[in-house]
């Protein structure tokens, strides 16, 4: 069975081997690292409000606790915002899919909760259960957070997979990677910069399409190094400028992962370009 090589998660965060061989798309990556761009991602609400007592300072926290639930309201654009941004709420993350368990699926909703229950955390009362919170969306009941609704138009998947299509790519395609973060080693850097030998490169071919989700499946062909390409690397933001050192750079470094020669993996439509080309 084709699984992904995963560096230190297994033993870190206890993802056993029937776990990695659920990691089928990136965003399944994203939710299983504990940081996304170097910023640690809580696991849950309790680790959400733990992370929150410990990061502010006492007087924030003396300023927030002098606000009333109505005044928690006045968040949403701050702290809620940074919320929504940092802890990849929008994007994906392990925080995400934590809330997606509930029936939460509004970043809107998530972060307002994470403040709500950081007001009972403050004040030393109970916190409604998120299953008991009526959403900007109304399907829950109770207690309503501070949020608003909001509509945000996506593009048709189908004219997304048109024009892609166009642009030459269709099943069977052969695709190189881009290493959007970074190489492991001084070989595999030159590789992709000099190497005339196009089968040197890491590569892949597309295998299917979802039309329906905007994805497209990619598996492995060939990579440098037996260990695979970094399709992945939480601990530090993505920049054209980003530089590994590769004197100290450790294959168990964590939230790195890997994929290898013969493992295949869902991309996003929309962030293609950035893997492939």
């Amino acid at each position: 069975m084709r699984r992904f090589w995963i560096i230190t998660l297994c033993l870190m965060i206890g993802i056993s081997t029937t776990a990695q061989d659920r990691l089928k798309t990136t965003h399944d990556i994203k939710a299983a690292s504990e940081k996304i761009d170097g910023v640690y991602i809580p696991r849950d609400i309790d680790d959400a409000i733990n992370f929150l007592d410990t990061w502010l300072t006492s007087e924030q926290k003396d300023t927030l606790r002098s606000l009333s639930l109505k005044d928690y309201g006045g968040l949403h654009h701050g702290l809620g915002r940074a919320l929504r941004n940092d802890w990849g709420l929008w994007g994906g993350s392990r925080l995400r899919d934590y809330f997606t368990s509930f029936g939460v699926y509004h970043p809107d909703d998530m972060s307002g909760y994470i403040l709500l229950a950081f007001y009972h955390h403050l004040h030393g009362t109970e916190c409604p259960r998120i299953q008991d919170v009526k959403l900007s969306t109304g399907r829950a009941k109770k207690v309503t957070i501070f949020t608003r609704d909001w509509w945000r138009i996506k593009a048709s998947n189908r004219r997304v997979f048109r024009e892609f299509k166009d642009d030459g790519y269709k099943k069977a395609t052969e695709v190189y990677y881009e290493y959007p973060y970074g190489f492991s080693n001084e070989k595999e850097e030159n590789i992709y910069k000099d190497a005339e030998n196009l089968k040197m490169k890491a590569r892949g071919v597309i295998k299917e399409f979802d039309k329906k989700h905007g994805y497209v499946l990619v598996q492995i062909e060939h990579t440098p190094e037996p260990y695979g390409i970094i399709i992945y690397d939480g601990n530090q933001a993505w920049s054209e400028d980003f530089y590994r050192d590769y004197s100290t750079f450790s294959l168990d470094t964590p939230n790195i992962f890997f994929l290898q020669e013969g493992d295949d993996l869902w991309f996003r439509l929309s962030e293609f370009d950035i893997y492939w080309y």
